[in-house]
């Protein structure tokens, strides 16, 4: 899969372009009929699929520090890659770009990539303040010659799918809800740390993480079933993400997991973790004791989780 950055870049130029623009967060089931769409495109003009983002995110930009991101952009490009993307133009997201008028906005992209075709989900909003909409793209692709196909919206549940309903989700703790509107398990990468050895006086010797991307969105604070990908085989594991109001009045927020199965050291090693299920909220125990024999009973619930999961998927 090729990338480039900018619209200076001559990566595309010489290529029968097949496009679809969007910030593509989470690159959910939304997002995935439109790349279905833009790959079925490819096809028919004997073109190239070509995904245009931008980095920071629009929204990431506008509100600084106070945006976190359901995919990175390392975990995007992954993923479209993963689904047979040819190409990803990253569009650097600046204040002088914010400006840009949405009909210039296009004529950029018509000069740069002149597509045969655009692929693109039908609330899609481009240009200075997103007041560029679909009604737009419909006159400049009429304009130009382009072959426009909309995406109606998806819904789960009656709900429509979105990346901001999503990013709800995952902060209440409503990870099934988030992952059936991904259409995956919501996931994130992490660095085993050393931390205060608590999991191994309660029998449960857990992975202390440090979280690869501070813009990474993670659930809200509680115990998790999850998976956890370690040199190329996956593991049930229960994940925890709080305070350890048992042991301290008042601490920083800690990303812990512990991997069922494994023996090992685990030190420095870059972990994969899938989000299943909540199991519960944090709270504080009467004892190290009583927290020790939640956790025995955190765990059943966990491999039940996993493997209800297991079978569900075939193995």
């Amino acid at each position: 899969m090729k990338i480039g950055w900018g619209l200076e870049e001559k990566e595309f130029e010489k290529c029968e372009n097949i496009i679809t623009i969007g910030s593509f967060d989470g690159i959910h089931r939304g997002h995935s009929i439109i790349l279905k769409n833009l790959l079925k495109l490819a096809t028919k003009y004997g073109g190239k699929s070509i995904v245009i983002t931008f980095d920071p995110l629009p929204k990431e930009f506008l509100k600084k520090n106070n945006y976190q991101v359901i995919t990175t952009l390392e975990e995007k490009l992954k993923i479209l890659q993963e689904n047979g993307i040819d190409g990803v133009c990253i569009i650097p997201f600046t204040e002088d770009f914010s400006k840009i008028e949405p009909y210039d906005f296009l004529k950029k992209i018509w000069k740069h990539f002149r597509p045969d075709a655009i692929s693109v989900g039908y609330t899609h909003h481009f240009g200075k303040d997103g007041s560029g909409g679909v009604s737009l793209l419909e006159e400049f692709s009429k304009e130009k010659g382009i072959d426009l196909l909309e995406v109606e919206d998806v819904k789960v549940d009656d709900m429509t799918v979105s990346s901001s309903r999503i990013r709800d989700f995952i902060n209440r703790g409503e990870i099934t809800k988030a992952n059936d509107m991904l259409g995956r398990e919501f996931f994130f990468s992490a660095t085993v740390n050393r931390g205060q050895g608590i999991g191994k006086t309660l029998s449960y010797p857990t992975a202390n993480l440090k979280i690869n991307s501070l813009k990474k969105i993670l659930p809200k604070e509680g115990v998790y079933a999850a998976k956890v990908l370690l040199s190329s085989r996956n593991y049930g594991a229960m994940l925890y993400l709080g305070k350890r109001p048992t042991f301290y009045e008042d601490s920083r927020s800690t990303c812990e997991v512990y991997i069922m199965g494994f023996k090992g050291n685990l030190y420095d090693k870059q972990l994969l973790v899938k989000v299943v299920d909540r199991i519960r909220e944090e709270r504080k125990f009467r004892s190290a004791q009583n927290l020790r024999s939640q956790i025995m009973n955190d765990e059943e619930t966990a491999r039940k989780i996993i493997n209800s999961l297991v079978s569900k998927q075939g193995g």
